[in-house]
Parts: C-alpha cells; structure tokens; sequence
C-alpha cells in the first residue's frame, strides 16, 4: 500500500513537470446493420492508373485513453483542438465500447473490427490456462497469439503489399502506443514466444504482423529506458513524450494508431480532479499532431478519428484526492479508496472443507470481476455446482439461498449446509450489494456434449451473459460480474485495488467518437445522437469501437471479402440476432461522409 501511494504521488509530479514543460510540440441491444454500409463492402476501389503519381489518403486513428463525453461537453474551451475536430467532422454522442469496459480489448477491437468473442481478448487481466495451469494468476491479457482475429495492420499487408501486383506495395502503417501492454499486444504473433524459448500454442493459425512503425514505450531499440516512461504501477510514457513521437513517425505513415494514456492514468492515481491537467496535455498533443498534418500540406488528404477505449468511473465521489495545486497526499483518503467488494474470500470459503466446492480464482478489472473453476480435471457436475454455488453466494451471501445453497445439489457439500454457509459468511467480500450483474459466460460450458451443458436449462434469464455482451469467450471466464457505478472489485482483498478511478462497469461502456479530418468527403459539425442513454443499448446509428477498422477499411479500400476472415465458415455464436456473423462485426460509420463510393485504392486517391 505504502509503495503504491509513492507511486500515485509520483505520477503526479511527473504530470505537471510535462504539462509544465509545454507539451513537446441488461436489455437486448442487438445491433442492426446495414449490410451495404460493412466494411466488407463487395464494392470495388477506384482503380488508380498510376500510382507513383497519385495523391495519398492519412488516416489517424487517436485514442484518448478513458475520455468522456463529459471531458469537453462541459468546457468545450477546456478543449479546443478536440473542437476543432468536432466542426469539422461528426460527433457521435451515445458512442459505445465492447464490454469489458477496458483498455486492452476495446483498442483490439478498433483494430479487428470484430467483438471480443470472435478476437480472444475481452479483458485487460485474465488467467493463463496454457502458460500456468497450476498456478492461477492474473496476467495481462496482452498475449499477440491469443488474438484469434486479423488486425489492420495485417489486413494492410495482406490487401495491399503482398502478391506479384501489390495494389500498394508503399503503404506504411505506424503504432505510437504510450502503454506499454498495448505496445505487447500490437507487437505480431512471432514476438509471443515465452522468455524460455517455449512457444505458445498458435492462435488458430493466426499470424498478426507488427506495425511498420512500432515505438516501445519503455525501451528505446538499444534498451535503454524511454525518456518520459513511468516503470512500476502505471508502466506508460507521458503523453507530452507521445505526442512527439507521433508527429516524428508521421512522413513515413499512412495509417496511424496513437494511444494517449495520462488522462487514464491520472484518474487512476488520484480520482477525478487530476483529470483536468491530463485534459489539456492530451488535447494540445491531438493539437500539435494535426498542426504537423497542415504543414506537411496533407491535412486535406487525412482522416482523423478520435476515439476512447472507456469511460471512467470513480469509486468515491466524496473523495478530495490531490490536485494540481495540492502534492502532499493525504494518506487519510486510503479508507476512501477502499469502496471495494473482494470475491476471492468467499470463493476460498466455497472450496474450503465445510463446502468442498470446486475451487475458483477471481481476476479483478475494476468494474468487472472474472470467476474461473481452476480444475481443469475437474468433471462437469463439479463444475456446474461450484458455479451455481458462487453464483448464489455472491448475490445474497446472508440471504436463504446461500445458507441453504438452495438450487445445488447438497451432495457437493462436505458438511452440513450450516457449516458451509458459516464459513461463507465470515469470508470478509465487502458490500456485495453493490454487484449489479452475474452472468454465467464461456458458451463451451452449456453448449458443448460433455461439459456443462445442463448449467443454463434451469437458471433465470438474468443469469444469462445478455445477447448484447458479445464477450462470451474463454479468456473472460466462466462467471462474470459487473459493479455498480461508484464501486470496485478488488482481488484478492482490498488492498489490491486501492485505486479511486476504475472502468469496467457498465456505466463505463460509454465513450467518444468523433470522425473528421480535412478531407472534402466530410460531414462538417454534425451531431448524432441517439434515443437512448441505456449504457448497454446501442442504436444502429450509434457507433461503438468494432466500427474503427470496418471504417479504416472502407476508407482505405482493402476490399475485404467475407471467406478471408480467418474464421470464415465456422459456427459463430449468434445470440438471437437478425444478422449473419460475418466479416466485421462493425459498420462503415456512413454517415459521417458526404460519399457512399470507396474513395481510395489501398490509400492511393483517384
């Protein structure tokens, strides 16, 4: 705890010195698409006669890491470079992320255009079957060969350079990430090998390839330390040390990915008022990137879409942390910072020798808890009880259910039911009344012969993982919870959470979208807004982060064709809706452009 709150007020300090120092230059919410507007548009580019001579599309993608509508809506002037994009372009103000609310799923899911379940990775931490069977741990889900999807920078490579007649053999993409989990996760499939020279098992035959341009945050190419980057506790390079960065790798890129992480990291460290300093970095750095596209003459060929991975949320309002003006810490907030409820007590109640439960390991995402069985030998009846147990336990730890772990067969319990729920109740979890949803995920436990497939027949519909968390997938595990707002999990106690700005909540899923540029094919100042501020609803005209890569697409002209997914032709889940899971889950964000025609040829302009 101690180390932690040095580390908290040490990103402070190193905020301001960088701002300082001027900046470096639960209902069904299905979504419809409009299969004429995918990115997997059967439409053909603009043929271009001769390349050497035409002009070049850019287009940027920026995230602005855990920005809200809030962010700007509130001071617009507090932002100035963020509304400089917003009149020239389209603002979508109900713009969701997938769940979980996180960073490192929602930046794969703008760079694969597909939904976690279909790419692996729905979390930021999770538990390394393969790597550590015996040891359950939560690890950064920044694995390379558990992405079972194709990024953009290998749709770019594959569409445009490779074969006898590239389309574009010159085009050049670029990754500017200030984390450094993103910069893992981005790095290609043949960097995923363990420090051993163990290779981890192939993600399905995937093989991602890395950006041309792909800036270590923490290490330059001959491993010296990265000016800018905060090792232990935040392990991200300073926005003010980013930015340039960018603008440094811009003459030799034609798409872009940049990551912005102080006004995250901030929140993180100290709550919501050190927001408003990382606001201001972050924009002037969005600022400073567009201002060397002018002068470079190719801000009238550029795309800029300006996007967050998540919302935020703070797990005290009540919370005075410290400010810019305010250094000294004050070590009495710690017991505001633990509004926190911690699952892993309980579940070790639930396997101790009073129950006999299977046992479980919990791997905590701020807004989000994930609960995996941790036998793998473990039978399907062990399982399914050991779940259902949770599952019940969780919800209402004093209530009748628990104590009489009513709906689980009492076979599975060692003692009596008493003693069970004696030990279940004296397990120290917090105000479990503050967990909003459990959802039973991984589809393999109820659809595949010989798991679990009894588990849902007689469970209630809230039980259920909804039709609109397309997340259902291994890594998430086999029981997931979301908090309310204004709380926290925190495993394996308290004390591993002590942070006051978390995501991962519901609340959370709703970001930024903003789709401009100086391109002539814009739509200037334009607002959609949609019918409902349901955080898990998306209107079809809402967007929502799988539609950054079917829109970089479209724009790029990849023509990508349905059958060269890589899971092309296997059984998708489906989850009730009305459209066949195909090619990207996301949609060309259309109306965002006065042109419905591709407008480039692998970013060659007619």
């Amino acid at each position: 705890m101690q180390y932690l709150l040095k580390f908290l007020l040490l990103f402070l300090v190193s905020s301001l010195v960088a701002c300082g120092g001027g900046g470096g230059g639960g209902s069904n919410n299905a979504v419809t698409f409009d299969p004429e507007t995918e990115g997997n548009t059967s439409s053909e580019p603009p043929v271009i006669p001769d390349p050497a001579i035409a002009e070049r599309l850019t287009v940027v993608v920026a995230v602005i890491d855990s920005m809200m509508p809030e962010d700007f809506d509130i001071n617009p002037a507090a932002m100035p470079a963020v509304q400089e994009l917003v009149a020239n372009g389209t603002y979508y103000k109900e713009s969701r992320s997938v769940f979980s609310a996180e960073t490192i799923p929602n930046h794969v899911a703008m760079m694969t255009g597909v939904y976690p379940d279909r790419n692996g990775i729905p979390t930021n931490n999770f538990w390394d079957k393969i790597v550590q069977p015996d040891n359950p741990e939560d690890v950064d889900l920044s694995k390379p060969k558990e992405m079972v999807a194709n990024t953009l920078f290998t749709w770019i490579d594959q569409q445009c350079r490779v074969g006898s007649s590239p389309r574009n053999a010159d085009i050049r993409t670029a990754s500017i990430m200030s984390k450094k989990y993103l910069y893992e996760v981005f790095e290609g499939d043949e960097s995923d090998d363990l420090e051993d020279g163990t290779v981890v098992p192939n993600d399905a035959g995937i093989v991602n390839v890395r950006p041309d341009i792909h800036i270590n945050p923490a290490e330059d190419e001959n491993g010296a330390p990265q000016p800018g980057y905060i090792d232990q506790g935040s392990e991200h390079r300073l926005d003010s040390f980013t930015g340039p960065e960018a603008i440094a790798a811009l003459p030799n890129a034609d798409f872009m990915f940049i990551n912005l992480g102080d006004l995250d990291r901030s929140a993180h460290a100290a709550g919501e008022s050190a927001r408003n300093a990382s606001r201001t970095t972050a924009d002037q750095q969005i600022g400073d990137i567009i201002q060397a596209l002018k002068d470079a003459g190719r801000w009238e060929n550029t795309v800029f879409i300006l996007v967050s991975d998540h919302g935020m949320d703070f797990s005290d309002p009540t919370a005075s942390p410290p400010g810019p003006g305010d250094l000294q810490f004050d070590e009495s907030l710690v017991n505001n910072l633990l509004n926190s409820v911690s699952t892993q007590p309980l579940l070790d109640a639930l396997a101790s020798e009073d129950c006999g439960f299977s046992p479980m390991f919990a791997a905590q995402n701020g807004g989000s808890d994930s609960i995996y069985l941790t036998d793998l030998n473990a039978s399907a009846t062990e399982g399914q009880r050991a779940l259902q147990a949770a599952r019940i336990c969780l919800l209402d730890r004093d209530g009748d259910a628990c104590k009489t772990l009513a709906g689980v067969d009492v076979n599975a319990v060692i003692e009596q039911p008493t003693a069970c729920y004696t030990a279940v109740s004296g397990a120290a979890t917090g105000d479990l009344s503050q967990i909003e949803y459990a959802w039973y995920v991984n589809p393999d436990l109820y659809t595949s012969a010989g798991n679990l497939a009894g588990l849902l027949a007689t469970e209630p519909e809230e039980a259920k993982t909804p039709a609109s968390i397309k997340s259902r997938h291994e890594n998430l595990g086999d029981l997931v919870l979301a908090m309310k707002a204004g709380s926290k999990f925190s495993e394996p106690g308290p004390e591993g959470n002590p942070i006051p700005g978390n995501h991962g909540h519901i609340s959370t899923i709703h970001n930024i979208m903003i789709v401009s540029g100086g391109v002539s094919f814009l739509m200037p100042n334009q607002e959609v807004s949609g019918t409902s501020d349901d955080h898990m609803v998306r209107d079809p005209i809402q967007s929502e982060n799988v539609d950054v890569a079917a829109t970089v697409a479209w724009l790029l002209g990849l023509n990508i064709s349905d059958n060269q997914f890589p899971d092309a032709n296997k059984s998708l889940p489906n989850y009730g809706d009305d459209f066949e899971r195909k090619g990207f889950d996301g949609r060309v964000l259309s109306e965002a452009f006065s042109i419905t025609e591709i407008p480039s040829n692998c970013g060659l302009l007619p």
